[in-house]
């Protein structure tokens, strides 16, 4: 219940960035209602990988900004004092993280369902695609989210955004295994080279080290959590 509550917090705080994004693919979604087919799908399929972008980099200047700004307002020591364990504060920060990122992606998802609604396209592609963007947001999120533990918000992202590119460069110099090393590269580089093609798919290795690796940074982010002195004022 606390992990809930932490949550929602932090959902409330984000809102306004949260409601603009979301009203932001409702208007592409109203915009690409006009024109010729073959025109909406080549920048339909262009603005995706945009959209892809966007999600990610939302998902790690929230997750980076959190911790600090909880500290700042002092009121993270207020949730700690009751009998709230730090893994539980980390696990309902990464939460509502997500759940901002979820709103934003299920809103690509929908826009998109809109926009091809005449095109006679799958719609599961849509969730399923809806679903790599998500995921995609979870490991980037829980990443930002372990930096943020013993960094400022600003190095945290930095870190967060090598750790993240790292992969592109072991891909060229190592081999395509490589790319899934830290997913958050192959998953966003599958959302963009997204097609009207029914056989597309992400890669499940990709999705399945995702999730394992979501639970991984949350791990090392509570150990390292919770031998911080937080009660230390920041700026």
């Amino acid at each position: 219940m606390p992990i809930f509550l932490i949550a929602g917090n932090l959902v409330r705080e984000q809102r306004w960035p949260m409601l603009f994004l979301v009203l932001w693919s409702g208007v592409v979604a109203l915009a690409f209602t006009w024109g010729e087919e073959e025109l909406i799908q080549n920048d339909f399929v262009f603005l995706l990988g945009q959209e892809a972008l966007y999600a990610v980099a939302f998902a790690t200047f929230v997750a980076a900004f959190s911790v600090h700004n909880e500290r700042r307002s002092r009121r993270i020591l207020a949730v700690l004092s009751k009998a709230i364990e730090r893994r539980q504060y980390l696990a309902g920060m990464l939460l509502g993280v997500l759940l901002c990122c979820a709103a934003y992606c299920v809103s690509i998802g929908l826009s998109a369902l809109w926009i091809t609604r005449k095109m006679d396209f799958p719609a599961w592609q849509f969730v399923l695609l809806t679903s790599v963007l998500v995921m995609t947001c979870a490991v980037a999120a829980a990443i930002a989210l372990f930096f943020a533990t013993f960094l400022d918000p600003l190095p945290a992202t930095a870190a967060t955004a090598l750790l993240i590119a790292a992969p592109a460069a072991l891909e060229r110099l190592l081999g395509a295994g490589w790319a899934n090393a830290i997913p958050v590269y192959s998953l966003s580089a599958a959302a963009m080279r997204f097609s009207y093609d029914p056989a597309w798919n992400p890669g499940w290795g990709g999705l399945g080290v995702a999730v394992v690796q979501t639970v991984v940074f949350w791990v090392a982010a509570s150990w390292v959590f919770e031998r911080r002195d937080i009660a230390v004022a920041v700026e």
